[in-house]
C-alpha cells in the first residue's frame, strides 16, 4: 500500500530582538555596550528585519532675531547615497530665547506628511527650547530634497537640524531636560519597544564638546558648530536592546549658557 506523506507549512518569524539577560537602567559609570540576540525572521508580520541606524545629517544657518520670514528651508538627501523610500526624517527645530513656540507647519517637495514628536521646552536660564517633528516612511527615493518649516514669528533666534534614519518603523518615547551651565550633563529615556535606537540631541550655544561618562554606548554622529554666530547641535544616537528606563551622563566643555536636551526613541 502506498505511503502517506503528510506535509506542513513552515512558519518563518523574526523577532527584532529580545534580551536575555537581566533587565535594568544603565548603571552610572563607563558607556555600557548592549549585544543583541540571535533572531529569526518575521518579514510576514511587515517588520523591518533591521535595527534603526542613522545615515545623515543637514544644518541651516542661524537666523538672528528679527530677521527673515516665517518660513524657512534646508536641503537634505543631497549627499552620497540619498534618501530612499522608507526612510525617516526628524526636523530639529531650535529656537532662544522665549517660551516655547510649536512650529506652524512642516512640509517638504514630495509631499510627505511630518507630524511634531515633541515640544522641548524643559525650564533654563535663557529659555532654549526645540520642537522635534518627522516623517516615518518617505514616500519615494530623493537625491535632493527641501524641507520648510513655518514659525510663528520672526522676533527670535533660531536654526533647523534635519537627521536620516533608516529603518524605523516609528517614533516612540520621548523625554527633555532643561540644561545649567557646564558640568555633568544627563538625559534620560524610558523605551517602549526593544531594539530601538534613542536620538539624543542637545542646543550647543557656546559648547565647544560633550563626553560621554556613563550609560549605554552612544556615538556622536553630527555635530554643527557656527562659530560666528556661537550655535549648533550635538546629536549622539544610542542603541538599546530592551525595553526600560535608560540614562546617560556626559561631561560638557567651554559651556558658558543653559541650553535645551531631548531624547527620542526610533523604534
Amino acid at each position: 500500500m502506498a505511503g502517506l506523506v503528510l506535509f506542513a507549512p513552515a512558519l518563518y518569524i523574526h523577532l527584532r530582538g529580545a534580551q536575555v539577560d537581566s533587565p535594568g537602567a544603565s548603571i552610572p559609570g563607563s558607556p555600557v555596550a548592549e549585544t543583541p540576540i540571535a533572531t529569526t525572521d518575521l518579514s510576514a508580520t511587515g517588520a523591518k528585519l533591521s535595527s534603526p541606524v542613522f545615515v545623515a545629517g543637514w544644518s541651516s544657518p542661524r537666523r538672528n532675531a528679527g530677521s527673515g520670514t516665517t518660513t524657512q528651508s534646508v536641503t537634505i538627501c543631497n549627499l552620497a547615497g540619498g534618501c530612499k523610500a522608507g526612510d525617516t526624517i526628524v526636523v530639529n527645530y531650535w529656537q532662544c530665547c522665549t517660551t516655547a513656540q510649536s512650529l506652524s507647519n512642516v512640509t517638504d517637495n514630495q509631499g510627505n506628511v511630518y507630524r511634531e514628536i515633541v515640544l522641548a521646552n524643559g525650564p533654563n536660564g535663557n529659555n532654549v527650547f526645540a520642537d522635534l517633528w518627522g516623517t516615518a516612511s518617505l514616500k519615494t527615493s530623493a537625491n535632493s530634497l527641501t524641507l520648510t518649516v513655518t514659525v510663528p514669528d520672526t522676533s527670535h533666534y533660531r536654526a533647523i537640524f534635519a537627521q536620516q534614519y533608516r529603518n524605523v518603523l516609528g517614533f516612540g518615547a520621548t523625554h527633555f531636560t532643561g540644561q545649567s551651565n557646564g558640568g555633568t550633563v544627563s538625559e534620560s529615556l524610558t523605551t517602549t519597544g526593544s531594539n530601538s535606537l534613542v536620538a539624543v540631541s542637545f542646543d550647543i550655544g557656546f559648547m565647544t564638546g560633550l563626553t560621554q561618562t556613563g550609560g549605554p554606548v552612544a556615538t556622536m554622529n553630527f555635530s554643527y558648530d557656527d562659530n560666528a554666530n556661537r550655535w549648533g547641535l550635538f546629536l549622539w544616537d544610542s542603541a538599546v536592546v530592551k525595553t526600560g528606563a535608560y540614562a546617560w551622563t556626559w561631561s560638557s566643555s567651554g559651556v558658558n549658557s543653559t541650553f535645551e536636551s531631548v531624547a527620542i526613541e526610533l523604534k
